[in-house]
């Protein structure tokens, strides 16, 4: 198992750092590692998994297994690091992946400072979720076409904007933005 460590070592480095293309195959390969590590049960391994977690990570695909998000989240919930970026970009969450995720983003100890579940197939529902897990973003949310729509994913619909919205302003932190799609539309903490 330590070698899965070295591994996810080299790949995390890697995979954030190479053309998107070319590191799909890393990022699949890292999600892997997080699963083996994960059904360990060996908390030190976990840890030291944590420890190596990376403070940006671009996940453009692959596509989450309930298997990867539950490992990605129990990797997650013991980063003691701040973390700069988060970005789940087309991954395919459902409602039950991002719920496991953002349960690890509140259990963290630090923050992030961009988090972005653009161009996935979460339920209107999870607009609630995302307002649970404001307080733990610093800087932006990123909700492109994140939610599941009758012909593919859509931007959030008035109602979804105004419940991110009241619970924004009920913020004390002024700096946050929602990103709602790629015209330029965003909520800010006025």
């Amino acid at each position: 198992m330590e070698d899965h460590i070295k591994e996810m070592e080299q790949l995390s480095h890697k995979m954030f750092y190479e053309d998107l293309t070319l590191g799909l195959e890393s990022r699949k390969r890292f999600l892997q590692i997080l699963v083996k590590i994960s059904q360990s049960n060996n908390h030190e391994l976990i840890q030291k998994a944590a420890d190596q977690f990376p403070v940006n990570s671009l996940y453009n695909e692959p596509l989450f297994s309930e298997a990867d998000a539950t490992a990605f989240s129990t990797i997650l919930t013991r980063v003691k690091k701040h973390i700069e970026k988060l970005l789940l970009f087309n991954c395919g969450l459902y409602t039950q992946q991002f719920s496991s995720i953002s349960s690890a983003i509140m259990g963290m100890n630090e923050t992030i400072d961009e988090f972005c579940v653009c161009h996935n197939e979460l339920d209107s529902s999870d607009v609630d979720t995302m307002c649970q897990i404001l307080p733990k973003i610093n800087k932006k949310l990123c909700i492109v076409k994140c939610f599941a729509g009758k012909k593919g994913s859509r931007n959030a619909n008035q109602e979804e904007r105004l419940k991110l919205q009241q619970a924004l302003q009920q913020l004390r932190n002024k700096e946050l933005m929602i990103q709602l799609d790629d015209c330029g539309s965003e909520l800010k903490n006025n």
